[in-house]
């Protein structure tokens, strides 16, 4: 079955036609304009001024929405903007950071070379003194004897 807005119908309006009592798939059908209601309204219950209004305010919510978001672009490319420039100061402390991490290394070597050669002297050392140990360790032994005749000597005076 055809729905009644889609039907070629030739029947005449209503005696009394008003905008409030007008439904586009019961009467208010075409009088004298082929597709054109006598309200001003197109066959098939479409509003012509009405549509063209909300076509209107569809567009220029539109042009609203489509500010907005050029608006928030515009916004995010200035903080993308600074996020570069942030990034660029933060690569070039990261640069003088890797410098110093090269720097301090370095001294980290050369205090391991220092301490190398510390325990190596503090190794020779210890040979020293052992060494001199048994030097003092032989003059006492060669000595004790002569220490000994030199106390005796000593208890005895001679004037």
């Amino acid at each position: 079955r055809t729905p009644p807005h889609r039907r070629n119908l030739t029947r005449t309006p209503p005696a009394r036609v008003t905008l409030d009592s007008a439904r586009p798939s019961m009467g208010n059908y075409v009088t004298d304009t082929p597709g054109e209601l006598r309200d001003g309204r197109q066959a098939g219950g479409v509003d012509t001024a009405g549509r063209i209004r909300r076509l209107t305010q569809a567009a220029l919510n539109a042009d609203v929405t489509i500010s907005r978001v050029d608006g928030v672009a515009h916004e995010i490319g200035t903080s993308l903007d600074e996020f570069t420039r942030v990034l660029g100061r933060f690569d070039a402390l990261l640069d003088k950071f890797a410098d110093g991490l090269d720097t301090f290394a370095g001294t980290v070597r050369s205090v391991d070379g220092v301490v190398g050669s510390l325990a190596a002297t503090e190794q020779d050392l210890d040979e020293l003194l052992l060494r001199v140990g048994r030097i003092v360790e032989t003059v006492d032994w060669l000595l004790t004897p002569a220490t000994a005749a030199r106390r005796r000597l000593a208890g005895i005076r001679f004037f």
